[in-house]
């Protein structure tokens, strides 16, 4: 099967999910946006055979991004929310603050330099999975989070996938 094309195939088999996410201006929606502008884009021209090496190579990396961090999404929503959207709604800051930091510790995994930070990024990741399974508050969790990240202080952070498809799309003007 043509690589372009499972994305197409990814699009129809979470079809409803992604609707009911855009239909409703779902932050979690809005958090993939990015990769869908940049996937779409090269899925036209895919279909004219005008992809570049650069761009498959952006595919390559931003198909997987999105496939995975969807799941994790689909989880949530149908293990721990019982496919009610409405449950899902009241955590939509925590799971996309959740993507982000899932997106920073595979980041930080990938090189070397960074394991230092590991730990401590799993810790928030672990406490934001915990707020999520036993449907605990929101109320000033991201921000709580946030502080807690930040004193990480990680050094040169690196851009996370999120991060790096802004540019992306800004770059190619989509």
């Amino acid at each position: 099967m043509n690589k372009y094309k499972e994305y197409t195939g990814f699009r129809k088999d979470n079809e409803q999910l992604l609707s009911l996410l855009k239909k409703n201006n779902s932050k979690i929606y809005d958090y993939f946006l990015d990769a869908f502008k940049v996937l779409g884009h090269i899925e036209l021209l895919s279909d004219r055979d005008e992809v570049d090496s650069d761009l498959e190579a952006i595919f390559d990396a931003t198909f997987p991004f999105l496939f995975e961090s969807f799941e994790t999404v689909k989880a949530f929503y149908e293990g721990m929310f019982d496919k009610d959207y409405e449950k899902l709604k009241k955590y939509e800051g925590v799971i996309t603050y959740y993507l982000f930091v899932e997106d920073l510790l595979m980041m930080l995994e990938a090189e070397k330099k960074y394991q230092k930070y590991i730990g401590q990024v799993e810790a928030i990741l672990q406490e934001l999975d915990d707020i999520l399974v036993h449907n605990k508050s929101t109320s000033g969790v991201v921000d709580k989070m946030n502080t807690k990240l930040e004193l990480v202080a990680i050094k040169d952070r690196p851009m996370t996938m999120h991060e790096i498809l802004g540019e992306i799309v800004d770059e190619l003007n989509l």
